[in-house]
């Protein structure tokens, strides 16, 4: 199997936050661990900037997939795994 879970609480603006991620493996691990350690971060980065729930995802999601692009091109590979 190539899922991969992840729990984290955080605190915003005096809430507690939490998130649960689920990440899906295709063609090998490497892009679900990828995100499993990337996309928390970000995510609580555009929430503490901005506190818009909807645009903090979509942007996190870009940033990381853009993250995950450039690491995998830098290493010279051919980026064949994903997460979903």
């Amino acid at each position: 199997m190539e899922d991969f879970l992840d729990t984290e609480i955080s605190n915003v603006d005096g809430q507690v936050i939490t998130f649960f991620g689920v990440f899906d493996g295709y063609y090998g691990s490497g892009a679900a661990v990828y995100v499993k350690m990337d996309l928390f971060d970000h995510l609580m980065k555009h929430l503490e900037s901005d506190g818009n729930t909807m645009p903090a995802i979509a942007e996190a999601c870009r940033q990381t997939n853009q993250n995950w692009l450039k690491a995998e091109h830098d290493q010279s590979q051919v980026v064949m795994s994903g997460s979903g």
